[in-house]
């Protein structure tokens, strides 16, 4: 047959000069040292999750934005030729101000995340 490995416990002996150097980094040395240290860690969680609720917020927009664009476009095209009404031209003006409401929109999702973004690479 063949030998029994031994890859579990080379592995796990390999993981206590990480876990030392954790330890070291995370719980030892001066007060000051240790709150740096684990104020970094939050600090790089937190720009994860924010970047992630961002991604996730955009791409919510662009669902509803794009959705708007179809319609109005469809309404707008299809007025082009025809005698536009009032009741027309008011669908049109509501249409409008849905579209610049949805880019204001989008300004207000990725305006922090264009502040906070390239001041997070300085961190």
């Amino acid at each position: 047959g063949t030998a029994p490995s031994n890859a579990g416990s080379a592995t796990v002996a390999g993981l206590a000069p990480a876990l030392a150097m954790l330890r070291e980094f995370f719980f030892a040395g001066s007060r000051l040292d240790i709150i740096f240290a684990w104020a970094g860690v939050f600090v790089i969680i937190g720009q994860s999750v924010f970047s992630a609720y961002i991604k996730f917020a955009i791409n919510g927009w662009y669902t509803s934005f794009y959705d708007l664009l179809q319609t109005s476009g469809a309404m707008l095209c299809s007025n082009v030729t025809a005698l536009v009404d009032e009741a027309e031209e008011a669908k049109l003006t509501e249409s409008r101000q849905k579209v610049w409401l949805g880019l204001v929109e989008f300004l207000r999702i990725v305006g922090p995340y264009a502040i906070f973004s390239p001041a997070a690479r300085w961190l």
